[in-house]
């Protein structure tokens, strides 16, 4: 079993998990719960698209720079660090 492939293969598949219940669940969070048009549930989406592109350009980049497990270790760092902050910011 390689090591390097398992931690990948894992931390990949719990973000995007983490992605799929956003694109299944936030259409009725905004608009049903919070009371968004649907014009503003689509501008609302507009960074978070982005945001895959913007990313897959990073990864691209870093990639080379860094390596495939330097870059893996990295993003998960990233990850966890936004999910710590987001959970201190206290939001409801």
């Amino acid at each position: 079993k390689n090591r390097s492939f398992m931690f990948g293969a894992l931390s990949y598949g719990l973000l995007y998990a983490g992605e799929m219940i956003w694109l299944t669940a936030s259409s009725f969070l905004m608009i049903d719960t919070m009371g968004l048009s649907r014009n503003s549930y689509g501008i609302a989406q507009i960074p978070i698209c982005s945001s895959y592109v913007i990313g897959a350009w990073i990864m691209r980049k870093g990639l080379v720079r860094l390596g495939y497990e330097k870059l893996i270790q990295t993003g998960l760092v990233i990850s966890c660090l936004s999910t710590v902050v987001f959970l201190a910011s206290g939001y409801p």
